[in-house]
């Protein structure tokens, strides 16, 4: 059904059609511009949003600026009802673009000199097969490794920095048991080694095992779960459940365990989006450094990303001025920035952002140095093939080998790929 209601917006939104609202100018009287906003992206991003639009109505008289917080199946169902929003920024839709559903801003960003605020090889990242750039460039994405020193201190152990080459799969297997905890001998630890495994971290450990999910990232003709790699990454994130160094599926309430909170020591599935939201106030001293090597590398998620313009909005050069307004902006970046301690894909306030994210004292470098590891995570597909949908829980709980569940899944996503390619 979505499929359908896609392509419709994307007949009934021709590039003529488009191009009569770029010139038209901006919409006289009451204005109403839907933006629909990820749920998870946190609490300070969303504060974020609603100053900027406040200032954007102030600035705007007669425009409202309509914010909703939502998950995918918010967009679905808006889209399916014929009243998509105007302009969103949830993940995984990024391959919508060649459905006809966004807005290439290339032509924008063009028209209003605009290219040059970003590195040349970010926007090359954002690129779509077609060459059309179909999100407003706003932050990087990173996944470094977090650390709590303190905890690592106390346990006497080398911290990953201080362990530089030696930070490997079978460092984070050794600390982790060290630095799991059972101070009372109830058998349920006060304290953990890794904080879920169960997201980010099973993804990069494929790439770091030097594997991939797919022959592209974008509109895979093969499947490669089934690959060796494949299983080798898997594998060693299932050795962190069967150790019991992680809290997930361990305890009743993994969320009183998150990184955050200081009762795990090792964090590597999160990106510096939780500075700003989660540890700001945090009593502990904690720092960053570069993922784990694997097999073959240091692989982690790394991507570029930003709100997408719908191709059904009814006034683009408004939607655009707003766009432009919260996500490239120097004062709003640097704003956006200081709340959140997100990476700014606008150049001009990179230089500042260890300060105005409130990290100087730590080795922020290592986030940027994560970025041009070798063999990153990134794609951007259909929810049918996205990793990111895809639960492991049967190997996490010793239910099936890494072997047999990525066998099955391997027929699966190669069913998938048959039936929305038409490839084997």
């Amino acid at each position: 059904m979505l499929r359908k209601a896609i392509r419709s917006w994307a007949w009934r939104w021709s590039a003529a059609t488009l191009a009569v609202l770029l010139v038209s100018g901006i919409a006289l009287g009451a204005t109403t511009i839907t933006h629909l906003t990820y749920q998870h992206h946190g609490d300070q991003y969303h504060a974020y949003l609603e100053q900027r639009a406040r200032e954007f109505e102030r600035l705007h008289p007669g425009v409202t600026v309509e914010l909703i917080i939502g998950v995918h199946d918010k967009f679905d169902v808006m889209v399916a009802g014929g009243t998509p929003p105007d302009v969103f920024d949830l993940p995984d839709y990024g391959h919508l673009a060649l459905e006809g559903m966004f807005v290439d801003v290339r032509p924008l960003l063009e028209r209003d000199g605009m290219l040059s605020l970003y590195n040349p090889a970010i926007l090359e990242l954002m690129t779509a097969p077609d060459g059309g750039i179909y999100a407003m460039p706003f932050e990087l994405g990173s996944t470094p490794a977090f650390y709590n020193r303190d905890l690592f201190k106390e346990a006497g152990l080398a911290d990953p920095e201080q362990l530089g080459e030696g930070w490997t799969w079978d460092a984070v297997l050794e600390a982790g048991k060290r630095l799991t905890v059972d101070r009372n001998g109830d058998g349920v630890p006060e304290q953990f080694g890794v904080d879920r495994p169960w997201g980010a971290l099973w993804r990069q450990a494929v790439h770091q095992a030097g594997g991939a999910f797919y022959d592209d990232r974008m509109r895979p003709t093969r499947s490669l779960w089934n690959s060796p790699e494949a299983v080798e990454g898997i594998s060693f994130v299932a050795e962190i459940y069967r150790s019991g160094i992680t809290p997930h599926h361990h305890v009743p309430d993994q969320t009183q365990f998150y990184f955050w909170t200081g009762r795990t020591a090792i964090n590597l599935g999160d990106g510096p989006g939780i500075v700003g939201a989660y540890l700001a106030d945090a009593t502990f001293d904690w720092d960053f450094y570069l993922q784990p090597k694997g097999p073959a590398y240091r692989s982690a998620a790394v991507g570029a990303g930003g709100p997408h313009i719908l191709s059904s909005t009814q006034n683009l050069p408004l939607v655009w001025e707003w766009v432009k307004f919260y996500a490239a902006s120097v004062e709003g970046v640097t704003q956006f920035v200081q709340m959140t301690g997100r990476l700014p894909a606008l150049v001009a306030v990179q230089p500042v952002y260890p300060d105005v994210a409130g990290i100087g004292d730590k080795a922020f470098h290592y986030i940027f140095e994560q970025t041009v590891q070798p063999n990153p995570y990134s794609y951007t597909l259909p929810l049918q093939l996205n990793p990111r949908r895809i639960n492991l829980d049967p190997v996490w709980r010793g239910q099936q080998s890494p072997q047999e569940f990525l066998h099955n899944l391997h027929n699966q996503m190669t069913a998938i790929i048959a039936e929305l390619y038409g490839s084997n």
